[in-house]
This record gives structure tokens, sequence and C-alpha cells, in this order.
């Protein structure tokens, strides 16, 4: 059977190859297209945590210094351990960290000793208070039907 196609010239095959080039340059730039997306969805939903959690810390803060045990426990989860009650608030929150530390009066949070997940995480901050300059409150998070709630709260020196 006689060969009928024509054969190709030495330019032909070196415009396919500049086509096939191209087309795989587009493909690559797609790939890092659709990648750059996904990060940056992720980046968008760690803010929006982060901030959901500087909220409830906003409003835990707020009840601790306004002594408001209601509004103090409200932030915390079921699952904390110790479990925070009415007995918690008394004996832990008014009978030693407000009588050791007094009501905090600014705080500035530690970035490089925060940490993020997907349960929740953990949070510390700097604090001044009004018996003591320099202090460290820790807070640990958990998640709990879409919401971040408190499941410690510790102060130390």
């Amino acid at each position: 059977m006689p060969n009928n196609s024509p054969a190709i010239t030495p330019e032909g095959r070196r415009a396919a190859e500049r086509v096939r080039t191209i087309f795989f340059l587009i493909a690559a730039a797609n790939i890092v297209f659709v990648a750059l997306i996904f990060w940056y969805r992720q980046i968008e939903v760690a803010q929006a945590d982060s901030a959901r959690r500087e909220a409830v810390f906003t409003r835990a803060l707020a009840a601790y210094n306004a002594q408001d045990r209601d509004g103090f426990l409200a932030c915390f989860s079921t699952n904390a351990e110790p479990r925070a009650d009415a007995a918690f608030f008394s004996a832990i929150i008014v009978g030693e960290y407000h009588r050791d530390f007094g009501k905090v009066t600014a705080s500035k949070l530690k970035s490089a000793a925060t940490s993020t997940d997907n349960e929740g995480g953990m949070r510390n901050y700097d604090i001044t208070c009004e018996k003591r300059p320099r202090a460290r409150l820790t807070t640990r998070f958990s998640v709990e039907n879409g919401s971040a709630r408190l499941i410690q709260w510790r102060m130390v020196r």
C-alpha cells in the first residue's frame, strides 16, 4: 500500500512542537491557578475562624472583668475540663484569678505561641492586670455546633 500522506517538513515539525509547548504551558498555568484559589480559600476560612475565636475571647474577657458569671460561663463548651459551672466560677475565676490578678486592663495576642486546628486551637495573650503588671493568659478552644467555645482559661504570672 502506498503512503499517500505528505512528509512532515522541518518547519511543520517545529510549528507542532511550539503548539504542544504552548498547550502544556497553558495547562500548567491552569493547575497553578486552581491551586492558588484553593490556598486563598483556606486562608479566608482560617481568618474567619480566628475572628470567631477572638470574639469569644473578647466576650469572656468583658464578663471576667465585670465578674458576670452567666456571661463568662456562656462562652464555655459543655465539654470543658474542669466543668465550667457556678462552682468553677466562684472558686477559680473569682476565688483565685480575680483575687490574684484583678481586672485585665490590656491584652496582646502572642502569635508565635498560638496554634489553630480543626478542633479549635490555643491562643496565648500577654496581659496587664490591676494587681499584676505582667501576666499570661492561655485560652483553649473547641468547635461546638459550628461555633468556637472556650474549654480552658488559665492565668499565670
